[in-house]
């Protein structure tokens, strides 16, 4: 499967599945807690626009307990006549001045610088309208600020202070460190509410936001990184004005981004192995029928057109399966079609040609027979009109002239006769015969000429229906008959003899080895002398061959023992 289709499109879906997963990534990194801080911080402020600015105090519990369930935050409500109690509910520490004065610091958390005591200790406080703590503005340890700054707090944070802390009066103390405790914690409802209003208090906040009915930060740590969303605004419960602090943990959006990483994680690798698994169940069920399809078609380049297995699907593969196997049958039904109609073309072609080639001999063995006679009938013509020879051979001489006329007009007879076989415009007309009256026919017919030359002609012949061309056929047995008669010597016999399709001349003679293979070509004479005086044109056993071919008759001649034997079958 290295770098087939199936393997580029799973690498292809890996490749977008990583990708989506970082991009998603760098989303949920990024963009996505920019988005949820501002969705929480929204829905917080919304909330707080519906809440009524007067409610009874069993009103005020699920108010405050719906407020929270909307809002998913840290949220309580704060008698300002009690905010010394339950300020107490957070780390403090205590210095000694060097008049040997005991100070009590709250600070919403405890250093590591502060972890050791015999530390020096300085800064500006806030006290307490009890007098009873004192909560930093600004804490240096060693002279190093680890804590607040001595920014001057904005009107709307003193709006809500100022009923708890003297933000008007502050404190320069310096002294050492002698205690650090984390009294009551464990009996707070919510430490993280009262750090949140000493951070308030003092001023160590950011981004303050004014709102239609409180006000809005966000809340540091000792190294300044935002820990908390923190709203504040008043609610009077009957007749008693409280602080209505809700805060949500910014930790809690780092939370939820990292969780979500985690679980996109998961299921982006989840999804990556059910693809693996999927693809792996997919390549078996699909590659083995698109390989088969595929060396199929690289046969097919190599003219081998075999089948291959068809799928008993009904989808595009078990289609595609069976129109290759249609399509190979029809490419291999028709190039055997073309390879046979090609080859009959050639063939066909190269008996053109030898017809051709033949076509062009005759004609060159036509005009050469016929130069002969001609010029010798021109010459004794030319010789009468001159005078030349004498009247009492005149009449010898006009014979001479007949009988070249007579050659003259026999080769011109066979010459036709040979076009009228091998013409591709002529056609046979066959028909089932019996094949033993047409020989004899023929038989009859030569018996006066055989008696001319004391011959016997002898035959034996039995009935044989034939289809064949009746013509054709009796002008071969006159042929070989008449060739037979002219080449056979005096007082012998000639047999002729038929037994259903298969005929055969026997005479006495002889022809020489070396012309047996060229009997059958025309103009051919075995004796060229005799056959002259005798009026032979070269012409009658080319006829036969011409007439036997197109019977596809096999047909043969041999001369063995002074006996000359011609003989043909027809199917």
């Amino acid at each position: 499967m290295n770098n087939s289709f199936l393997s580029k499109l799973l690498s292809g879906i890996l490749t977008i599945l990583v990708l989506t997963f970082l991009l998603q990534a760098f989303f949920q990194r990024a963009i996505y807690p920019i988005y949820f801080r501002t969705m929480i911080t929204t829905n917080i402020e919304a909330e707080l626009e519906t809440l009524p600015r007067e409610v009874s105090y069993i009103d005020s519990l699920e108010l405050i307990e719906q407020y929270t369930t909307t809002t998913h935050t840290s949220a309580s409500l704060i008698d300002l006549n009690e905010y010394n109690k339950g300020i107490r509910a957070v780390p403090f520490i205590i210095i000694e001045d060097r008049f040997g004065e005991e100070y009590q610091i709250y600070i919403p958390r405890i250093p590591q610088a502060l972890q050791n005591e015999d530390v020096r200790i300085s800064g500006t406080f806030l006290q307490s309208y009890s007098g009873s703590f004192y909560v930093p503005k600004a804490l240096y340890v060693n002279d190093r600020l680890i804590y607040g700054s001595n920014n001057t707090m904005m009107m709307s944070q003193l709006k809500y202070s100022n009923n708890f802390i003297d933000t008007e009066t502050e404190h320069e103390l310096s002294g050492t460190l002698v205690d650090t405790s984390i009294i009551n914690i464990q009996d707070t409802e919510d430490v993280l509410l009262n750090r949140e209003l000493i951070n308030f208090s003092t001023g160590n906040i950011t981004g303050l936001k004014q709102l239609s009915n409180g006000v809005s930060y966000t809340s540091t740590d000792l190294e300044g990184n935002a820990i908390n969303l923190v709203y504040i605004t008043q609610i009077n419960i009957e007749g008693a004005e409280k602080l209505l602090l809700s805060v949500y943990p910014i930790a809690n959006i780092d939370f939820i981004t990292r969780e979500m990483s985690r679980f996109n994680l998961l299921i982006y690798g989840m999804a990556s192995l059910f693809i693996v698994i999927t693809f792996s169940l997919f390549t078996q069920r699909i590659s083995i029928p698109l390989r088969r399809i595929n060396e199929a078609t690289k046969r097919f380049a190599n003219f081998d057109f075999g089948t291959i297995p068809e799928e008993n699907t009904k989808d595009e593969i078990g289609t595609l399966s069976r129109n290759i196997n249609v399509l190979s049958s029809s490419l291999k039904s028709t190039l055997t079609e073309l390879r046979d109609k090609n080859q009959a073309l050639s063939a066909s072609l190269e008996l053109e040609s030898k017809r051709e080639q033949t076509r062009k001999d005759f004609v060159e063995g036509v005009s050469h027979e016929l130069k002969t006679p001609l010029a010798v009938i021109q010459a004794t013509n030319e010789a009468l009109s001159l005078g030349i020879i004498p009247e009492d051979d005149h009449d010898e001489h006009f014979e001479t002239i007949k009988k070249e006329i007579h050659k003259s007009n026999k080769i011109i007879q066979d010459m036709m006769s040979v076009y009228k076989i091998d013409h591709a415009d002529y056609r046979s007309t066959w028909e089932v015969v019996n094949f033993k009256p047409l020989i004899q026919e023929s038989v009859d017919h030569h018996k006066v000429l055989a008696e001319s030359k004391n011959l016997l002609i002898e035959a034996h012949l039995s009935d044989a229906m034939i289809d064949m061309d009746p013509d054709k056929i009796q002008l071969v047995v006159n042929n070989l008959l008449s060739n037979a008669i002219k080449y056979a010597p005096t007082h012998s016999k000639i047999v002729v003899r038929q037994m259903g399709g298969h005929f055969q001349i026997e005479n006495d003679g002889d022809i020489p080895a070396e012309s047996i293979e060229s009997i059958f070509e025309p103009f051919y004479r075995v004796d060229k002398a005799r056959a002259r005086q005798e009026g032979s044109t070269g012409l009658g056993l080319y006829i036969v061959k011409q007439i036997l071919t197109q019977h596809q008759a096999e047909y043969n001649v041999k001369s063995e023992h002074f006996k000359v034997t011609f003989e043909f079958t027809l199917n």
